[in-house]
């Protein structure tokens, strides 16, 4: 009696056996999971895994962030091109090009910008004790042609000398700051009217300026649909707001400089 149960109780572990193994290998993980304690994480991260609890499985990442910083710059260009062909859509190729040429701003090299609260000294040596002969105040600007240690030798206006550099805005921060303090002026080359608004089809003129004036610019570029004068430039005259045909001036940056002690 006990060699029967004994042969039923084997029987039984033997079927048992039988349904675990079989149940495991249906139960099985696909191939792309792996036991953590065989890699380390950075393998996996590498190839395309991620860590899920104590197993690495493949990773849904699509796109890395360079991957997507790259397609945003893309994407902001495509607006910007569309935006330009809208806004010339219609201009003859020479309008497009004189303005591109009026708004543009090219940065002089070497310009800098007196970092003060009052004022700059410009020294005729780089020392400290050497004379003072000319002074910048805030946000004056210069242009840096070498700099010696703590010293910068520059010229500003119609001075020419040294001052620390520690007091200088240069390099990029100086070329934004540029974009903001950059004066726009505009020569008049002919005879021209001045006008109330920008276009000759109105009873707007105010007088007609001689060659060689100058008036500060507000605006260097304003595209109308004016056939006779599709370009005029956005000026003031004392307090008085003018309107001048761009192809009757000569357009100019500059920025604020410092002056002779």
């Amino acid at each position: 009696m006990r060699r029967y149960y004994g042969k039923i109780e084997l029987g039984l572990i033997a079927v048992l056996l039988l349904l675990l193994s079989l149940n495991f290998g249906e139960k099985s993980k696909p191939a792309a999971y792996v036991l953590a304690a065989e890699h380390t994480a950075s393998e996996y991260t590498q190839n395309g895994y991620v860590l899920d609890g104590n197993l690495l499985q493949e990773s849904t990442q699509t796109a890395v962030p360079e991957e997507e910083a790259k397609d945003e710059e893309e994407e902001k260009e495509d607006i910007t091109s569309s935006f330009e062909e809208d806004m010339f859509a219609g201009y003859e190729e020479e309008v497009v090009l004189a303005y591109q040429e009026a708004t543009a701003l090219t940065i002089p090299e070497g310009l800098a910008f007196a970092n003060v609260e009052e004022s700059l000294s410009v020294r005729e040596w780089p020392d400290g004790e050497s004379r003072q002969i000319g002074i910048m105040y805030p946000n004056n600007a210069c242009t840096v042609h070498a700099v010696e240690g703590e010293w910068a030798q520059i010229t500003t206006g119609d001075v020419s000398g040294y001052c620390r550099v520690k007091y200088l805005i240069q390099g990029e921060e100086a070329a934004q700051l540029a974009k903001q303090l950059v004066v726009r002026t505009a020569k008049t080359t002919a005879n021209v009217n001045l006008r109330t608004s920008p276009t000759t089809q109105a009873n707007n003129i105010l007088r007609t300026a001689t060659p060689g004036e100058n008036f500060l610019v507000l605006t260097p570029a304003i595209l109308t649909d004016d056939p006779q004068a599709p370009l005029f430039v956005e000026a003031k005259e004392g307090e008085q707001i003018v309107y001048i045909a761009i192809g009757k001036v000569a357009l100019t940056c500059s920025w604020e400089t410092g002056i002779a002690k």
